[in-house]
């Protein structure tokens, strides 16, 4: 990826896992048990985009961006 396609990447993964972080929230006041499996579900997809958005910013300010081939 380069810078661009990292920074446009991100622009659209952040507001994706702002809305996840809502829905779960919502279940959890809805009273969704803790082992229902979309929750559960839910809760590990927010947890992979966080991981992903993570990365991909991390790469960024070090510079790091993948190159292409």
């Amino acid at each position: 990826l380069t810078r661009t396609e990292a920074e446009q990447l991100l622009a659209v993964l952040r507001p994706k896992l702002s809305y996840l972080r809502r829905v779960i929230e919502r279940m959890e006041q809805t009273g969704f048990a803790p082992d229902d499996e979309v929750f559960r579900l839910a809760q590990e997809a927010a947890e992979d985009l966080q991981a992903l958005t993570a990365e991909l910013h991390g790469l960024m300010v070090r510079g790091n961006v993948w190159r292409r081939p």
